[in-house]
């Protein structure tokens, strides 16, 4: 093993940093730390990785291929462990950057195979690594934009962990069809037209690959914008319910108004002749014409206060105790879909959980106040039977397999305003704790 040969090979194994890189665009707004340390932490591992594994290639003569199949594993490890989203997410995109990767090195061979016709794509030589290095520049600065912008929309609204597992296969299918019709030897591209199929079968796959992410982009977003209007919907509904309510009200308050005169007549009629007990008897009957106040105002913002009307309803015909304190302004830094998003999955939860209990033990608390100007803080508290179903931190749904889906969503929602969400139970007792910043604007 010479110097040159080492250094060489060393080269050709740092065309994979542009792929690592090329990975965290669409989770932008989920790395764990600071972008100093990311960078330090990226330096150090590939500092340590990629020169022990250009020497185990120099010094056993093992292909590029062999080794990186051995290095992805711990990259992807430790890529997962540097990102805060759903293990479904950092899988997708793992493979989608090595389906990518793929066709990259199938590019370099169509170069490769040009300037040395009698080689083979396992020959470590300085022009191949780089081209290929080049080529996954090019590849990194056309997705960027992209992949920062749309990609990350994505990683920050859908969180349906079934749809991000069906991409996988996906990806693995292209990278397999790439592995597949890279040449053994570059001498069989000179055959007829293989060399031009060759080429026009990795235009056709990298086409196919990019075609099938904006497919996937526009899909999911007629999805969400979908349910959006769904909830919004629901919302208007509530809303829709509750002035139906205040008007019905409204009209019986104003019948009532107006025949409080005869009403004031016949009780002066009935004091003058001393019938004291026709005037408790007419004074039962009155209170029971006078229409009781269904709506409750819990707070300024008129979807939440719909929202809350709605569930308290609920809350009583199942028994339910519940103690609110809401303070909530009319206008908020919150979209009011995600807003009653939040609260209603709370509550629906909650609700559905004290169903499981016996009337007498049926509660829920919640408390939704602004704190010191600067951030909304949402605390519930609700009884439930004890069982639960956790690991790791994260709660999984007791009515089917997989997580929570009002829990995921509760979450989803708080990450995308730059906020937190906890859950944690003891005993009877289920907590959820959220916080979610608000942006200066709001104060000024």
């Amino acid at each position: 093993m010479t110097l040159h040969q080492y250094t060489v090979t060393l080269f050709t194994y740092m065309t994979l940093i542009p792929a690592a890189v090329i990975c965290f665009f669409p989770m932008k707004n989920r790395i764990r730390h600071s972008m100093s340390y990311l960078i330090i932490y990226s330096a150090l591992l590939f500092g340590i990785t990629l020169p022990a594994a250009a020497l185990v290639s120099c010094a056993f003569n093992v292909p590029f291929d062999i080794l990186l199949v051995v290095l992805l594993p711990t990259y992807f490890l430790t890529y997962h462990k540097n990102i805060q989203t759903n293990f479904s997410k950092s899988i997708a995109v793992f493979a989608f950057v090595c389906a990518l990767m793929s066709v990259s090195s199938n590019i370099t061979v169509i170069f490769d195979a040009l300037l040395f016709p009698q080689s083979d794509p396992n020959t470590f030589r300085f022009s191949s690594a780089a081209i290929q290095f080049v080529t996954n520049i090019i590849i990194a600065a056309m997705l960027f934009i992209p992949m920062v912008n749309y990609g990350s929309r994505l990683i920050d609204s859908l969180d349906v962990d079934s749809v991000w597992y069906a991409t996988v296969p996906i990806s693995l299918i292209f990278l397999t069809m790439n592995i597949m019709i890279q040449p053994v030897h570059y001498s069989t591209l000179y055959f007829n037209n293989i060399y031009k199929t060759f080429i026009w079968s990795i235009a056709l796959l990298f086409s196919m690959m990019i075609l099938l992410l904006v497919m996937f982009y526009f899909i999911v977003k007629f999805i969400l914008s979908y349910v959006s209007t769904e909830q919004r919907n629901r919302i208007l509904e509530m809303q829709e319910r509750q002035y139906i309510t205040q008007r019905r009200y409204i009209e019986e308050s104003a019948r009532v108004r107006h025949d409080f005169k005869q009403t004031i007549a016949a009780l002066k009629s009935l004091s003058d002749a001393k019938d004291y007990d026709a005037i408790g008897s007419y004074l039962d009957k009155y209170v029971q014409s006078v229409p009781i106040r269904e709506i409750k105002d819990y707070c300024q913002n008129n979807a939440v206060n719909a929202l809350l009307n709605y569930y308290m309803q609920q809350a009583e015909q199942e028994g339910i105790k519940t103690s609110l304190r809401i303070d909530i302004p009319e206008n908020l830094p919150f979209s009011d879909v995600d807003l009653c998003d939040i609260i209603g999955n709370i509550l629906e939860n909650a609700i559905t959980a004290c169903r499981k209990l016996d009337e007498h033990k049926r509660w829920i608390q919640l408390a939704a106040i602004i704190q010191n100007d600067s951030q909304l803080c949402i605390v519930a508290t609700n009884s439930f039977d004890g069982h639960v179903r956790s690991k790791s931190g994260h709660y999984y749904s007791t009515r089917h397999s997989g997580k929570g889906i009002g829990l995921l969503s509760i979450a989803s929602t708080a990450e995308k305003y730059g906020g937190t969400a906890e859950f944690s139970h003891e005993g009877g007792e289920f907590y959820t704790d959220i916080m979610m910043p608000i942006n200066d604007h709001y104060n000024d």
